[in-house]
C-alpha cells in the first residue's frame, strides 16, 4: 500500500465515528453529552480513550449539520469498504462424492 493511500485509509476511518455521532446524537450538547460519552459505542476493534477523545472533539466540529446530512456522508464513506453490509456466521456444509464429482 502506498503512503499517500495509508494516511487517506486512516483519515477515512477516523472521520467515520465523528458522522455517525452526528447522525446519531446530532449536535453536541454539553447538557446530554458529558466527556466520555464516545465510550458508550463500540466503533473500532482497536478502540482506545485517545481515539474516543479524538471522535469527540471531531464531533463537535460538525456543529449545524443535520443529523440525515451527517447519517448520508457515513453511508456515502462506508458503502465502499468491501465488508460493510457482510453479516458473516458459520455455515454446516455436509457433501459427499459419487465417483469424481462433488456433491452438496
Amino acid at each position: 500500500m502506498h503512503t499517500n493511500d495509508l494516511v487517506h485509509f486512516v483519515l477515512f476511518i477516523r472521520m467515520l465515528p465523528l458522522l455517525f455521532f452526528s447522525a446519531e446524537l446530532g449536535d453536541v450538547d454539553p447538557g446530554r453529552h458529558s466527556p466520555g460519552y464516545a465510550s458508550e459505542f463500540r466503533f473500532s476493534s482497536a478502540q482506545t480513550e485517545e481515539l474516543e477523545a479524538e471522535a469527540e472533539a471531531a464531533h463537535a466540529s460538525l456543529r449545524g449539520v443535520r443529523p440525515a446530512e451527517a447519517e448520508e456522508g457515513y453511508l456515502e464513506k462506508v458503502k465502499w469498504l468491501d465488508m460493510y453490509g457482510v453479516d458473516l456466521h458459520p455455515v454446516l456444509v455436509r457433501f459427499r462424492f459419487l465417483g469424481n464429482m462433488l456433491l452438496f
